[in-house]
């Protein structure tokens, strides 16, 4: 690993003029003129947002409601697209993936996931402001048209064993994967601490650099992260963490992962989900709302029950009108929910730009949770980080990079011509 790492640096060093001029460009693409002057025109890239999804009892999967209301239709959603647009983010990378793996198994899963992916790209490209981005060129259109880019990405590798069905998602256009979660065949993920990169795990990383696919490492736990990291040949994306230095927990990065990520001319972005950033357990709210999120399994017990088929338990499961606010749906609860301070994001922004380096930070959030932080609670208030970060000292040159560049310049190398 250690010569890899050399390597990789030399590389990097070579090719630093070349990078630091195509970020140059990209940001540019993304904001036509003039660097902007104002807080409320920052442009912003996201490296992971959770599109909210409704399903029927008969199979449709449509994308509409996360493209089409506004905010003030659908007060409660976080991200949908016009808050996107409105928080001057140009760059999004929308995550699915098989929420309940336990109802869809092998093909099931792929099918589920084959819906979704083309209830999202049908969305994408019917939207006059978006434009959907499978390849190199398509993202330097996108920034050229002051278009919000979409590139479509997978929680889990639902691939049913299969490298072929890996290689189907490529060309449905999934330009990155972060395949370690919920019991992935694949490898370990933070919730399975000894569980280590399989066989079968080996060949879908060779095989997603192949498929010009980013190798996303979020969640991956610390033995899968070190073994990834051993055979990746391209930058690799972290796209949803936070600061293991700054809060204690498995699911963060070491400092040394930090650097890990940066010597593959990767990018780690920074997670919004309170509970990695601060531990909020001496907040007055907490309790309360731990009693709310601990009543979730039990509810959806009780669904699985009333609804036996698993296309109608996805209709009643994933329609927020069926959930509190408080669980990350659209029904008014009253319920406080306990949230970290926007300084405190800052702080993790910060460690991670001391420790990995200014070319290798983005904003992941991780839009739909229920406890995102205090500030940046919907993406229209994306402004006020960028704000913050400048009150902390951070000049244009080095926020266009963590705001958008990075991420940018990553695609940017790894995608298809």
């Amino acid at each position: 690993m250690c010569n890899t790492l050399l390597n990789r640096r030399a590389f990097l060093c070579q090719g630093s003029m070349l990078s630091a001029a195509m970020a140059s460009h990209l940001t540019a693409a993304l904001s036509p003129g003039a660097e902007p002057s104002s807080d409320r025109l920052t442009p912003f890239a996201l490296s992971y947002v959770n599109p909210y999804l409704r399903y029927t009892p008969g199979g449709v999967v449509s994308a509409q409601s996360f493209f089409e209301p506004t905010a003030e239709e659908l007060p409660w959603m976080q991200a949908g697209i016009p808050r996107l647009i409105a928080g001057g983010v140009r760059l999004v990378v929308l995550s699915h993936g098989v929420n309940d793996p336990d109802l869809f198994l092998g093909a099931s899963a792929v099918d589920l996931m084959t819906r979704c992916l083309d209830a999202l790209t049908v969305a994408a490209e019917k939207h006059p402001r978006c434009a959907l981005v499978r390849n190199r060129a398509e993202l330097r259109a996108a920034g050229g048209r002051d278009k919000l880019a979409v590139v479509l990405h997978l929680t889990g590798a639902p691939i049913n064993g299969s490298l072929q069905v890996l290689r189907a998602y490529a060309r449905l256009g999934v330009r990155a994967i972060h395949p370690f979660i919920r019991n992935s065949p694949l490898g370990g993920d933070s919730a399975m601490p000894e569980a280590t990169l399989t066989p079968l795990g080996r060949q879908a990383i060779r095989e997603m650099e192949r498929a010009a696919i980013v190798v996303d490492l979020a969640h991956a736990n610390d033995p899968t992260f070190r073994e990834v990291m051993q055979i990746a040949t391209k930058p690799v994306l972290d796209s949803h963490t936070a600061c293991r230095a700054l809060r204690d927990l498995p699911r963060n990065r070491t400092d040394e992962q930090l650097r890990a990520i940066a010597s593959s001319g990767g990018v780690a972005g920074v997670h919004f989900a309170s509970q990695l950033l601060s531990d909020l357990s001496d907040d007055p709210a907490y309790r309360p709302w731990r009693k709310i999120i601990a009543g979730v399994g039990p509810t959806e017990a009780r669904m699985r029950e009333r609804f036996p088929e698993p296309w109608a338990y996805l209709a009643h499961r994933y329609d927020a009108l069926n959930w509190p606010k408080a669980t990350g749906g659209a029904v008014e609860d009253g319920v406080t929910v306990p949230r970290a301070t926007l300084s405190r994001l800052v702080d993790h922004v910060e460690h991670m730009i001391e420790v990995a380096g200014v070319d290798h930070v983005c904003i992941g959030s991780d839009y739909a949770l229920s406890n995102i932080c205090a500030g940046v609670e919907t993406a229209d208030k994306l402004p006020d980080l960028a704000a913050t970060l400048r009150r902390r000292g951070y000049g244009e040159a080095d926020l266009a990079k963590v705001m958008r560049g990075n991420l940018l310049r990553l695609f940017d190398e790894v995608l298809p011509t």
